[in-house]
């Protein structure tokens, strides 16, 4: 499954024109009159019954669940698409992590696990996102070991990543905080949620993902889900895909007990999109995961001055398969799209 969570300048009159096997979800800002910032989540139409929009009032966020059906696991994944305006710009406020924390723990009763993706504008440079409990910890909080077994649960829930050999401490390109970044912090600690950047794959060292300076982009996680993460990679600057933002792409990849018609899956396998320089902001919004094969493909005809436009047409859209053996590969995909 491939998902695209996007942040674009729209409002309910607009209508994005997507491929034919592709469906979105919309969450406009209500607070102010003029267009801007707005989420939208793509996704593949036939993953549509097993997905749930949910409707809050916070605009910093836009909720979905994944159905277990679709991942094996024993409940709902819940997935935050954020974005939270800059720091001391017209459009922020310091109540937007306040209002996606309490919305986190409405949803996350009926959920197994949680996911938050996007740009939150908040620079945390290597500041720890856990806290390993100590006994200081436990008078300050009065428990003991037969005391609250949740708060004891989220206490110890780093041992998950020492479980799976994922590093406490995780590295970043930008060495520079912010008042945000010390709220998205807390909210990690307070929510026992960890930052995958800087701890995974092609992202050991936490790549910025804004103008070569700034990490504001993350991808936040239950550390339970660390065990189903088959990739992670802060993707290089394209400004075909965004104004100043790099592209963030990860894969989860669960065994699942519910099939998905193969049939079909290979049918949106062979989609083709024409190229018409008409429709370049659509183009934007709607690349799939095989970016790299893309960007390579783009390579060639930039090395190539005598390219035509018949062959320019020919470059294949090749949608993600997303059915292998009993394995089914589910990619979330977080891409920034430039504002227009």
């Amino acid at each position: 499954m491939t998902f695209f969570i996007l942040r674009n300048k729209t409002d309910k009159y607009d209508v994005l024109d997507l491929p034919v096997n592709y469906s979105y979800y919309a969450k406009h800002r209500k607070k102010f009159e003029r267009k801007s910032g707005g989420i939208v989540i793509a996704f593949k139409k036939i993953f549509d019954k097993h997905l749930k929009f949910l409707d809050t009032d916070s605009d910093y966020v836009q909720w979905f669940e994944i159905s277990p059906e679709l991942t094996g696991l024993r409940a709902n994944i819940l997935v935050g698409g954020v974005y939270i305006p800059p720091e001391y710009s017209k459009y922020s406020t310091d109540n937007a992590f306040s209002e996606i924390e309490t919305e986190m723990m409405q949803f996350s009763e009926n959920a197994s696990s949680t996911i938050l993706l996007g740009d939150f504008n908040a620079r945390t440079a290597t500041m720890p996102d856990f806290i390993v409990p100590d006994d200081t910890l436990f008078d300050i909080l009065d428990l003991t070991d037969n005391q609250d077994v949740d708060t004891l649960k989220n206490m110890y829930s780093y041992n998950f990543l020492l479980d799976y050999n994922i590093p406490l401490q995780r590295s970043s390109e930008d060495k520079k905080s912010n008042g945000f970044g010390s709220k998205l912090i807390d909210m990690c600690k307070r929510c026992s949620l960890y930052i995958a950047n800087g701890r995974l794959f092609d992202d050991t060292i936490g790549k910025t993902t804004c103008k070569n300076v700034s990490l504001i982009d993350y991808l936040i996680i239950s550390p339970d889900l660390f065990n189903y993460i088959t990739n992670f990679n802060v993707l290089d600057f394209d400004p075909m895909i965004s104004d100043v933002h790099n592209r963030i792409h990860f894969t989860l990849s669960f065994q699942t007990l519910k099939q998905v018609n193969p049939k079909n899956i290979n049918d949106l396998d062979h989609t083709k999109i024409k190229w018409n320089p008409v429709h370049a902001n659509q183009f934007q919004q709607v690349l799939s995961n095989r970016l790299g094969e893309i960007d390579s493909a783009l390579d060639d005809l930039d090395s190539n001055q005598n390219i035509t436009t018949e062959q320019r047409s020919e470059i294949k859209y090749d949608m993600t398969r997303s059915w292998e053996s009993s394995e089914h590969i589910v990619t979330l995909s977080y891409l920034f799209c430039p504002p227009g």
